[in-house]
């Protein structure tokens, strides 16, 4: 079952539509990339949700970062069945395989 909620533009805003309307649609890798970089305490309806995966800009993945995005995923309700961080000397890419249970 994939989320369903309004669409972000590349600049981060709510996509418009031809009809000028807001653009709905699947947004799981949207969410979770919004999860990505959320800071813990961003969120005031749940302030300990957040990877801040920006304090790991020019660091290496380390355990405490893996464990961090399944419990973070797990929390809002993600399965995830692959995580695969790329590094050359920092972080450069995040591969999350993840699947929403409800």
């Amino acid at each position: 079952m994939s989320a369903i909620d309004f669409i972000l533009d590349a600049d981060n805003d709510l996509a418009e539509g031809t009809d000028g309307d807001f653009v709905e649609g699947e947004s799981d890798g949207q969410h979770i990339q919004d999860l990505l970089l959320l800071e813990p305490g961003e969120l005031v309806y749940d302030p300990l949700m957040g990877i801040a995966l920006e304090r790991y800009r020019n660091g290496s993945a380390d355990e405490y970062l893996y464990k961090t995005i399944h419990l973070q995923l797990q929390a809002d309700n993600y399965q995830v069945e692959g995580l695969v961080i790329e590094e050359n000397e920092q972080i450069e890419n995040i591969e999350i395989d993840a699947i929403r249970q409800g």
